[in-house]
């Protein structure tokens, strides 16, 4: 399958490393338990988008 966009899933992947960084950080630093869920939901939103990105890549009737 070649991507039409590989820039949006290059970024979305980025930014979800970005995101496991941060969870290791907030873990590292004792932050509040609060401040760790967020990020986690934060960055399953990331993983939602790069997985809609993909399907709809994947999907035939978009490639014609």
């Amino acid at each position: 399958m070649a991507l039409r966009n590989p820039e949006t899933v290059s970024r979305l992947l980025e930014r979800i490393n970005g995101s496991l960084v941060n969870l290791k950080l907030i873990v590292k630093s004792q932050q509040p338990v609060e401040t760790f869920v967020k990020k986690i939901e934060d960055t399953e939103e990331l993983i939602n988008q790069l997985t809609s990105t993909l399907e709809r890549e994947g999907n035939p009737l978009r490639n014609g």
